[in-house]
């Protein structure tokens, strides 16, 4: 995987053309090419959730990387609130911590007041030593980013969700995940603030191209694959001294039906598989490693496989030089895919997603929805470079950790088990915000749960929809239908409310004949207007 400087140029512009969500790795540099960001210092970078449940203490993630080649002492942190409900304040954490390792953090704690409610600027000040000479900066020592203070909203309710349900992000990635122009959040620090966020669980899902990497150089490959191994060994521990689950898994590169490189979602698999098809590492080398099928050929029995953003709109440059394209119909159908992750921390694509998996249903193809956000690290703000050596952007809409959510049903106490089993079996809803639930009764208070199967007899389906103020007012509810021998999906139910409620409830009672041959499903929708639309979808239960 070595790069010789021949080379340069094709990765100086690949770098440019890979859609980077994590934080700005400053360092990487070409031959001749003067760089406006690159400093003789340590990535040293400040992240808190966007979120913060009730009663939770707010962590802040100091992360610190490259100090093996610029050591650094951090001699303490400022904590600083304002804004929002509740008094101005701050705290002082004294580290006087020295640092020589390649990666290093901290997930330190601001203890939260009941005062403190809505959202409110935090501000978090560092003080470092480098090469003798001592640094005071907020968020980060970025060249060129702007050092404001991150919004947090102080959620005065938990995340909606009623009992048996839980709640995650299906779609993030670590400090595995790791190169030229990137590099993610650490692990353990990753499961700490979703916690804080309320969530139950998470999967991380590295990409293929990086988890082969030497640990200690991203230009190489390593036959032993020690990143990956570490990988392992690190969530398995996490999980044996946790109830908080996380999900190993992997974002695979693979091609797809016309032989253009789409990712992969595989959950659970303790083996590592190939995938370099999009990566850039090797002049005019973008053939997949694998194809789809192949994928799932290796992956072990209790694994699971999702579309990764099968339908987000793949720009025209990376389809010419790194052979980009998006999942294709005949893609959707191969043998063993479990279903699609229709939405990404972003609204592009999410309604051709969507679009794509109701054809599969009216096809009879018990196809699964997850959703997640793709977030690379990136609690409360990314940055990124856009244009290597010249420009770094932030923003905190898209992307960000916990934008788009999975609901999970479980009668059991969430472990990493109890977790997949669920998920294979459909009991799931995709959210942005809200609580939605679709489940069947019978006349003898039997429950079907999303993604099962109704018993012959008559039923009655039971919607619920439910928000927050934090999330906003509901004005949609639909309840639809999918006739598979007419191959026809259509409304049966719509509550709709141009003021907006919190809650919408449907009860509708289905004879064992109407419910034959056909599919049912719902939706729920309140501000559109928002950068990430308030939404909600569910599995379908089949009839």
């Amino acid at each position: 995987m070595t790069l010789p400087f021949a080379d340069a140029g094709y990765l100086y512009f690949c770098a440019f053309l890979l859609p980077v969500f994590l934080y700005a790795e400053i360092h990487y540099k070409f031959r001749l090419i003067p760089s406006r960001y690159r400093i003789q210092a340590p990535e040293i970078i400040a992240d808190v959730p966007s979120r913060l449940e009730p009663g939770e203490a707010l962590p802040v993630l100091l992360l610190v990387k490259d100090a093996h080649r610029w050591p650094v002492q951090i001699n303490g942190v400022r904590v600083g609130l304002s804004g929002g409900q509740g008094p101005a304040r701050s705290l002082h954490i004294t580290l006087n911590e020295r640092i020589r390792s390649q990666w290093w953090h901290r997930v330190l704690y601001m203890p939260r007041h009941f005062e403190d409610a809505g959202v409110r600027l935090v501000t978090v000040e560092i003080e470092a030593v480098i090469a003798g000479k001592t640094y005071r900066f907020q968020a980060d020592n970025y060249r060129l980013t702007q050092h404001q203070p991150f919004r947090v909203c102080f959620a005065a309710e938990p995340l909606p969700l009623q009992r048996h349900y839980y709640t995650g992000d299906l779609h993030t990635h670590s400090w595995y995940t790791s190169d030229q122009v990137e590099f993610g959040a650490p692990v353990t620090a990753t499961a700490e603030l979703a916690q804080a966020m309320g969530h139950h669980f998470l999967a991380i899902t590295d990409h293929s191209y990086d988890l082969d990497d030497l640990p200690e150089n991203y230009l190489r490959n390593d036959p032993d694959l020690r990143k990956w191994q570490s990988f392992q060994r690190e969530v398995a521990h996490w999980n044996a001294q946790n109830d908080f689950v996380i999900i190993p898994g992997e974002e695979v590169s693979c091609g797809n039906s016309r032989g253009g490189n789409v990712h992969f979602l595989v959950f659970n698999n303790p083996r590592y598989i190939p995938g370099q098809g999009d990566s850039g590492e090797k002049w005019l080398r973008y053939r997949p490693d694998l194809s789809i099928g192949e994928v799932m050929q290796r992956a072990g029995n209790d694994t699971l496989h999702f579309a990764a953003h099968p339908l987000m709109p793949v720009p025209l440059l990376q389809r010419l030089l790194l052979n980009r394209d998006r999942w294709q119909e005949a893609d959707f159908t191969c043998e063993g895919l479990h279903g699609l992750q229709v939405w990404n921390g972003h609204p592009d694509g999410t309604v051709a997603a969507r679009d794509a998996w109701v054809r599969l249903l009216l096809q009879g193809k018990r196809a699964l929805i997850i959703a997640g956000s793709d977030a690379h690290g990136n609690f409360a703000r990314y940055r990124q470079i856009t244009l290597p050596h010249i420009g770094m952007q932030e923003q905190e809409h898209y992307h960000l950790f916990g934008s788009h959510r999975t609901l999970l049903y479980l009668e059991e106490k969430p472990a990493l088990d109890a977790v997949i089993r669920a998920l294979r079996s459909g009991a799931a809803a995709v959210t942005s915000g809200p609580f939605l639930s679709l489940t069947a009764r019978t006349a003898t208070g039997e429950m079907v749960p999303m993604g099962g199967t109704l018993p012959r007899e008559d039923v009655t389906l039971e919607v619920l929809a439910f928000s927050t103020p934090e999330f906003g007012l509901l004005h949609e509810l639909r309840l639809l239908r999918g006739d598979l021998e007419q191959g026809v999906e259509t409304e049966i139910l719509r509550e709709y409310s141009p003021a907006g409620e919190m809650a919408f409830r449907i009860r509708l009672p289905v004879a064992e004949q109407e419910h034959r041959h056909s599919y049912y499903r719902a939706e729920v929708t309140g501000n559109t207007a928002v950068p990430i639309p308030v939404q909600a979808m569910t599995n379908a239960i089949w009839g």
